[in-house]
């Protein structure tokens, strides 16, 4: 008996160390139902029934870059937004301006047609009162943005240690600037400048803006003028809200889809359901193939990992703060392998079987800081060997 019973136990010990390698249908049919192990997979049992893609927000704003340019995949408007204006130059006129421009600072990462780059855009008046909850849509609503000010059209080059870019544009902004600001009726004196590509551009790049922790020197805005006096003076404004407003292109709300810029996020749901309640379940484990076609990567190293959070659902009073990591498995970046999402599956079985996942980015940067685009094969993808692999170990609990 005590044989039979070490036995058994060294059996279940070597499926169990088995099972912590990566799904493949090689493992799913080693385990006997005699043992009371179970072994259930997405190629036998659908258990990822759905997902839908969303922009966790609705802009980019103050997160220590800002983005011009577009391509066939994004379009971007930018708004900067410049506090401490004096209010003891109203009197100024346009033509007591010598010269105006504003000068911003790009950063190496870029998205597009880096090779052959043609990028252009315009300066504009925002007219209208606009907040941080804007979008896409409200920020191209009719009279929101007015007449040009100024236009850029020179060639960028990406290295190190980037160059500066000016801008020279119309003073008669500024003039009305300061000729609102002694006025205390008025709580904000400018809604900003937006910077608009022209419909020629194919690149997208970026720029050094306000955000927290963040060095980034942030656009500035050089006037230089006659005073009272008729003497040379210079007047600095530094913008204190940088916001941009990205219109995402070619997505699929249906695609699994993780981005940069919005914090594009995906949401997929799980049924469990068939697995017995209060079920012991020993490992679920999933496996993602990045589908490169639909992908968009900048000139950035593409990254390796992204975030997998668990997503509370009140109405079923299921809680939960994990979260987990997927991470690229292959030298080609192409299999993103989670090892570990068993915490998520335990609590979905101890109610209805059901609940979500969230991808999202890895950190901030993936999340703001850079537009890059990941797509995954969906689990109806006409390539079977490509949809999600996951699978779950269980066990029934022996009756008391």
């Amino acid at each position: 008996m005590k044989r039979y019973l070490l036995s058994l136990f060294t059996l279940v010990s070597f499926i169990l160390i088995s099972c912590n390698e990566k799904p493949t249908d090689i493992a799913y049919d080693l385990v006997s139902d005699s043992l009371g192990i179970i072994v259930i997979s997405q190629t036998d049992t659908t258990l990822l029934v759905n997902h839908s893609n969303f922009n966790y927000s609705p802009n980019n704003s103050n997160t220590g870059y800002f983005y011009v340019g577009k391509t066939d995949n994004f379009e971007t408007i930018s708004v900067l937004r410049f506090g401490k204006i004096p209010d003891s130059l109203s009197y100024l006129k346009p033509e007591d301006f010598i010269s105006t421009e504003m000068f911003m600072y790009p950063k190496r990462y870029a998205i597009g047609d880096t090779n052959s780059p043609s990028f252009a855009f315009n300066l504009h008046k925002v007219e209208n009162y606009w907040s941080l909850n804007a979008n896409w849509d409200s920020i191209n609503a009719q009279g929101m943005i007015s007449y040009k000010l100024g236009s850029y059209a020179e060639k960028i080059t990406l290295k190190d240690t980037m160059a500066s870019i000016s801008v020279k544009f119309d003073p008669k902004i500024l003039t009305e600037w300061l000729q609102i600001q002694p006025d205390t009726n008025i709580a904000i004196v400018n809604w900003g400048i937006a910077l608009l590509p022209e419909s020629s551009s194919n690149v997208i790049y970026s720029f050094g803006g306000e955000g927290v922790g963040y060095t980034n020197i942030s656009p500035i805005i050089r006037g230089i003028f006659k005073n009272k006096l008729g003497e040379i003076d210079t007047l600095f404004l530094y913008t204190s809200i940088n916001t941009t407003f990205i219109k995402n292109k070619n997505v699929d709300t249906n695609d699994i889809v993780i981005q940069g810029g919005l914090d594009t996020r995906t949401n997929l749901s799980f049924d469990l359901s068939m697995i017995p309640k209060f079920s012991g379940i020993s490992k679920m484990e999933m496996q993602f193939t990045l589908n490169k076609e639909k992908s968009v990567f900048g000139n950035y190293k593409q990254d390796e990992t992204f975030q997998i959070d668990f997503v509370s659902d009140s109405t079923q009073g299921i809680y939960g703060s994990y979260y987990y990591y997927a991470q690229a498995s292959d030298t080609n970046f192409t299999k993103y392998y989670c090892p570990s999402t068993t915490s998520a599956a335990e609590t979905w079985n101890r109610h209805t079987g059901k609940g979500k996942l969230q991808f999202s980015g890895s950190d901030f940067e993936s999340m703001y800081n850079r537009l890059d685009r990941m797509v995954f094969h969906s689990f109806n993808d006409p390539d079977t060997n490509k949809r999600p692999k996951i699978r779950i170990i269980y066990s029934l609990r022996q009756p008391k």
